[in-house]
């Protein structure tokens, strides 16, 4: 019950039915059930949520910035000062510059605005914010999601008074990984027909300045799965047929970025941001997948168990060897008529551990693991059917045990 009434807290909703409904409507409208829906999905998945709900936000906006333009902020002093729900949203003053009190009062303004709102349009106030923050934040394609990223950053730049030069490098990385089914996805309560999830994710990692090289901005907790954000969330179990479909959705826009960069203006200043994207959030399993060596040693040269032990390789340092292009390559010679590479006893030399067609046209040169971000989403998925199934109660193992 205290994983529950955390899940709520944190999701700003009180613990009754309705709340619940609305937490599980958050994840069904974030998670698409097949990968063949993703692109679908990304344009048209607010016509089954009540994202499709006809909400007056531009009208309603449109009032909140002209109505009593020229009405003055209270200062500390007036407790007695009855103010309407628009009085000074016009103003020039900014809010950081305002008092505690004149914040409270700026902020409840708006909100007695946006309840009203929601009210009139059969909503709650959390799904009309919803629609908001979807509006002001949704994109559908890797490029329109770095050039938002840049912004954000470059804000948080220019307010650490930071010099921002318009020619840019922005630094990346993403990945994707699986979880598995869990007993209470099988529940006869459970509507979900899918017990595993699939996430393809991107972290930031910097922003630099091209020319100099001077840091604008670093991420300080590159490995952390607070600042790694979700691309797509999709339903089905990790196989081949979903690599190679998140592969060929994403990865060559990724590439097109990183040939081409991405030009965009901001603020009256047009920037031009160098883009490097690093696919380093793959765990062992998928690399093994994507590349087709399943019978390989290493995934990065073509040393055998027997060079591991020799002291001369050993101090020489193993060269990083192997590639995409080389894989691909050599898959090319050896499939039979149905496409499979046929194995034989002591033919490393020659079949250098592949096994299977390659997925993905990238070199696997990384040692990461991100595990954390996908089993953190797959226990708030867990909550959730434990929700739905009315089983509120269950132990946890490990190294602490939880109820």
């Amino acid at each position: 019950m205290i994983a529950n009434l955390r899940l709520l807290e944190l999701l700003n909703l009180e613990n009754d039915a309705k709340s619940i409904e609305t937490a599980e409507e958050l994840f069904r409208i974030h998670v698409v059930k097949r990968k063949s829906r993703l692109r679908y999905w990304q344009q048209h998945h607010r016509s089954t949520s009540w994202y499709a709900e006809e909400v007056p936000v531009e009208s309603l906006f449109l009032q909140l910035a002209t109505d009593n333009q020229n009405e003055n902020i209270p200062t500390d002093d007036d407790d007695d000062n009855e103010l309407g729900p628009t009085q000074y949203l016009g103003t020039t003053t900014k809010f950081s510059e305002l008092t505690l009190k004149q914040k409270r009062y700026r902020t409840k303004n708006i909100t007695e605005t946006l309840q009203s709102a929601a009210a009139n349009n059969n909503l709650s106030m959390n799904q009309l914010l919803a629609y908001l923050l979807y509006r002001v934040n949704y994109h559908s394609k890797p490029g329109d999601i770095i050039i938002r990223t840049v912004q954000r950053l470059i804000d948080v730049a220019k307010s650490q008074e930071k010099q921002i030069p318009q020619t840019l490098l922005y630094k990346e990385k993403t990945g994707h990984d699986g979880a598995g089914t869990m007993p209470v996805y099988h529940s006869p309560k459970n509507s979900q027909r899918e017990s595993n999830i699939f996430s393809k994710l991107f972290t930031p990692l910097s922003l630099t300045a091209m020319l100099t090289g001077n840091v604008i901005w670093k991420n300080e907790a590159p490995n952390s799965s607070k600042t790694t954000r979700p691309l797509a969330l999709i339903a089905e179990k990790e196989t081949a047929d979903l690599l190679s479909f998140v592969n060929t959705t994403f990865e060559p826009e990724e590439n097109q970025l990183q040939k081409d960069g991405i030009q965009f203006e901001y603020d009256g200043v047009k920037y031009n941001v160098l883009v490097e994207i690093h696919r380093s959030m793959k765990d062992f399993k998928i690399r093994q997948l994507e590349s087709g060596l399943h019978g390989s040693h290493c995934l990065l040269c073509y040393s055998t168990p027997s060079g591991w032990k020799d002291i001369h390789k050993i101090e020489s340092g193993f060269p990083i060897e192997r590639t995409a292009s080389d894989t691909i390559e050599l898959y090319n010679e050896m499939p039979d008529e149905y496409g499979d590479v046929e194995r034989r006893r002591n033919d490393y030399a020659t079949r250098k551990g592949l096994t299977s067609k390659p997925l993905s046209q990238d070199d696997h040169h990384y040692i990461t693991i991100i595990h954390k971000y996908i089993n953190l989403t797959n226990w708030i998925l867990k909550i959730m059917y434990h929700f739905h199934a009315n089983v509120l109660k269950w132990t946890e193992t490990g190294k602490t045990t939880q109820k």
